[in-house]
């Protein structure tokens, strides 16, 4: 679960998300990925660091859970723009070259040594607590924390996060989504954690903040 990223050439760029170094690779790999995907991913890397600060994880699994929260859809850059922008209900072929992307972001990320954690945890955030979920269907503890973490935070964002094909739904409601599904589809101790969070006000300065 948690490494940093390789070097490279002196790379500065515009709005830069919080937590790159202007001479880390993860810029350039981070700004390739396209948007929508690019503002749902700063999203979601600023709220895993928050909570796994509260989840008072170490500072290297802090920096792993923020880098891997910018890079856990690296592999949608895989699935053709069709599927990525259709409004309607994905076909069940569509859905499964969708689901792929989990795979191509570690196949991709693999490929840079110091990137192999980061691949690991990208590859299992789609897993559920009760191994329900994909790629490859682990369960509890045995997926790694700092996937388990941005599984619960890709979700958040997801709610409330509004599309051409959905509104973002209301924090009450999203409250409720997460009491529904905990111990069932997010780790119970995240979500508790993540509950409280968004109750008292944490998550509000957290999307202010990316805003601004």
């Amino acid at each position: 679960m948690r490494r940093s990223g390789r070097s490279s050439d002196n790379l500065v760029f515009p709005n830069q998300p919080p937590g790159l170094q202007g001479n880390d690779i993860l810029p350039e790999i981070v700004w390739i990925q396209r948007q929508p995907t690019l503002d749902h991913c700063i999203q979601v890397a600023c709220y895993a660091e928050e909570l796994a600060r509260l989840a008072e994880f170490s500072q290297r699994e802090v920096a792993l859970a923020r880098a891997a929260g910018l890079l856990h859809d690296i592999g949608k850059v895989g699935v053709s723009e069709e599927i990525l922008n259709k409004a309607g209900e994905l076909s069940p072929g569509e859905f499964a070259e969708m689901r792929n992307h989990s795979q191509y972001g570690y196949d991709f990320l693999s490929q840079f040594p110091d990137l192999a954690e980061h691949g690991q945890v990208v590859l299992h955030h789609h897993e559920r607590w009760d191994g329900a979920g994909y790629p490859t269907g682990l369960a509890g503890e045995d997926i790694p924390l700092a996937s388990r973490l941005i599984h619960l935070a890709d979700a958040i964002d997801v709610m409330l996060r509004p599309r051409s094909y959905k509104w973002s739904m209301p924090l009450e409601w999203v409250l409720g989504e997460l009491s529904h599904h905990s111990g069932s589809q997010f780790d119970p101790e995240l979500t508790g954690l993540a509950m409280d969070w968004i109750k008292t006000g944490q998550l509000s300065r957290c999307r202010a903040r990316i805003a601004a």
